[in-house]
């Protein structure tokens, strides 16, 4: 059995996090004493698509969090995206839904795992020919947007905080215009804040 970072994504980027998110909700018990359950956050990266666009993809993602065990949370972001390149030049705009499952989350480190998907509106067609392996499909204006990743948070004060991660995402329609209007763009991205 193989395991692509694609498949884990595109068909089930929602599926699975939400079985899981439902499993522990289910199995454990409300903790009514946690603290800071609901909070806010930024995300600003850049990436260059490495499979379907070679684009330049910067974005800005700003979100919501609420905390419903001590290691698992759920939240909405909304996305802001700017393509640039040889063959894309666009901006986009969209809403995920995310759900983190923290394997540490103590009071000064957190380190947790990122699943989400969402819709992106490019103001374009996104992604436009590529000719990557020969492709000449073009994409749409309305994107499928899965992400998931891993980061951590580093508390240094009750002020700062030093925050790492990394994050796979994709663009594309899933085929709802059929196959020759789905080629996909699939990015890795660092994010240091």
């Amino acid at each position: 059995m193989s395991i692509s970072p694609v498949a884990l994504h595109t068909g089930n980027g929602l599926f699975i996090p939400l079985i899981a998110a439902t499993s522990i909700l289910i199995f454990t018990k409300y903790n009514d004493t946690l603290d800071n359950r609901l909070s806010f956050y930024d995300d600003i990266g850049y990436t260059k698509g490495y499979y379907g666009s070679f684009s330049n993809i910067t974005h800005l993602n700003i979100g919501i969090n609420y905390m419903l065990r001590d290691y698992l949370s759920v939240g909405a972001e909304l996305s802001q995206v700017y393509v640039s390149g040889s063959e894309n030049n666009t901006y986009g705009i969209g809403i995920r839904l995310i759900f983190r499952f923290y394997p540490l989350n103590k009071e000064n480190f957190k380190l947790y795992f990122q699943s989400g998907v969402g819709l992106q509106y490019f103001f374009e067609n996104f992604p436009q020919q590529s000719v990557f392996f020969g492709d000449y499909l073009e994409g749409t204006k309305l994107n499928g947007s899965p992400k998931y990743g891993i980061r951590t948070e580093i508390k240094l004060n009750s002020n700062w905080n030093i925050n790492a991660g990394l994050w796979h995402i994709h663009f594309s329609n899933r085929n709802n215009l059929s196959a020759e209007r789905n080629p996909g763009c699939d990015a890795m991205n660092l994010v240091l804040d």
